[in-house]
């Protein structure tokens, strides 16, 4: 081979470990980026979901009492509801690791784990702001957000 021959096939095998280099950046740059859009749009998902699931819960419950309790050691939002079998209450709560919700009658002693799985959630919390504005706060592995939710009716905290 002649020094020429040497010189084009270095130049020809750098700019191939060039190419092969800079499409091995733009791949993982897409894959960053992918990840980011999808994690982003999962949470907002979540957010959405868990809002407008407590939304149509707390409405759904309009007329009804809707106040903050506990049971089993466990913080609750609790909405009661009376028919003809008597009362019940529908609590909503975070355990271990998840947003549950348990539907019982009134004079039922209720327990955490009987409750059924709505979602997951790192947190959950609910604070009244006003008698009937219901602020919720909630946390997953994207972070915390906050939903205020108006309950339509003149219930409050007790």
């Amino acid at each position: 081979m002649t020094k020429t021959g040497v010189f084009g096939f270095f130049i020809t095998a750098l700019l191939a470990c060039i190419f092969t280099v800079s499409a091995v950046l733009v791949i993982l740059a897409g894959v960053r980026v992918y990840r980011s859009t999808a994690d982003t749009a999962y949470a907002s998902f979540e957010d959405r979901t868990l809002s407008a699931y407590l939304t149509a819960k707390i409405r759904q419950n309009d007329g009804g009492d809707v106040f903050l309790g506990s049971f089993d050691g466990i913080e609750a939002l609790v909405l009661t509801e009376r028919h003809e079998s008597g009362v019940y209450h529908t609590y909503i709560y975070h355990y271990d690791g998840s947003v549950f919700e348990l539907f019982i009658r009134e004079d039922m002693n209720p327990t955490a784990g009987a409750g059924e799985i709505i979602m997951t959630a790192d947190s959950l919390d609910f604070e009244f702001v006003l008698p009937s504005l219901i602020r919720v706060i909630y946390s997953d592995r994207l972070g915390e957000s906050s939903a205020f939710i108006h309950t339509r009716s003149n219930t409050g905290a007790s």
